[in-house]
């Protein structure tokens, strides 16, 4: 079982019932990495802590712990879908790709 994901509500508004913003303090996610990030990182797989709760946030994480991949123009994704660096993460499992190429 996945460790929970703690958060707090932050900001006055709602929005159909909702709170606006909702801001993680902190976040665990396992990382997995494919193709040459692997050998960049030293690893397949890591568990990272993470503040915030956007893709970007971990695009900026991820390149200043492993400054090579800041060359390498790699997508982020979880639950099968690639993420834009707006999209707020909702799972603990992200998967980093390299480019891809086909034939």
């Amino acid at each position: 079982m996945d460790a929970p994901i703690f958060g707090v509500f932050f900001g006055s508004g709602f929005n159909h019932g909702f709170f606006k913003t909702f801001v993680f303090l902190k976040m665990k996610i396992t990382v997995t990495y494919y193709g040459q990030l692997t050998e960049i990182t030293g690893t397949a797989s890591e568990t990272i802590e993470v503040d915030g709760n956007s893709a970007s946030g971990i695009r900026e994480l991820l390149n200043n712990h492993y400054p090579k991949m800041k060359a390498i123009p790699y997508q982020l994704a979880q639950n099968n879908a690639l993420l834009t660096e707006e999209t707020v993460l909702t799972h603990q499992n992200i998967e980093v790709f390299p480019p891809f190429s086909g034939g």
